[in-house]
């Protein structure tokens, strides 16, 4: 094989081609490491075949085993980021209610805006403000598509009004 191997699997092919030296070193390695010897051969029984496959099998073992544990946590993601048969039959619920009941949802949000205005000293411009810019965001946030219903009257509302604004200042 290597031309230092023989086939009845003794080290040296012939301990006189080497120096008397050099012949005791590799029998004293050949007979304190059993397992030396055990590499030559390539049948079932090597050591370093048997340490190889089992090396490479724990490798895939544990790859599979790590596949496996994120396909479980994937699984378990997607399970808990799915709403529950109560809480979307719930959402759709208010949902409704907010289509049905548009104008009580924002008057509700506008008088508990006004609530911090109460509680203090009630002056009428405290009121006002609280009333308006607390309806106002409600109904932006709850209803987008009525603001975009109203932006073109209020927008002529507002060009007219500065027009005027505009006439009164040049005088």
């Amino acid at each position: 094989q290597f031309g230092i191997m023989s086939s009845d699997k003794s080290f040296p092919v012939s301990m006189s081609t080497y120096s008397p030296s050099l012949a005791g070193v590799i029998k004293q390695v050949e007979e304190q490491w059993g397992w030396f010897s055990d590499i030559k051969a390539f049948d079932e029984t090597n050591s370093l075949r048997r340490g190889v496959t089992w090396m490479r099998e724990s490798f895939e073992g544990a790859a599979s085993a790590t596949k496996a544990l994120g396909a479980k946590m994937q699984a378990t993601v997607e399970w808990a980021q799915r709403p529950s048969e109560t809480r979307q039959r719930c959402w759709n619920q208010m949902l409704e209610y907010r289509r049905k009941y548009p104008g009580a949802i924002v008057g509700v949000f506008t008088a508990l805006c006004l609530l911090p205005g109460i509680a203090r000293k009630p002056s009428p411009r405290v009121l006002l403000r609280n009333m308006v810019i607390g309806g106002g965001v409600a109904s932006t946030l709850l209803y987008p598509e009525l603001v975009m219903r109203t932006a073109p009257y209020v927008m002529s509302k507002a060009n007219q009004l500065e027009h005027e604004v505009g006439q009164r200042i040049s005088r």
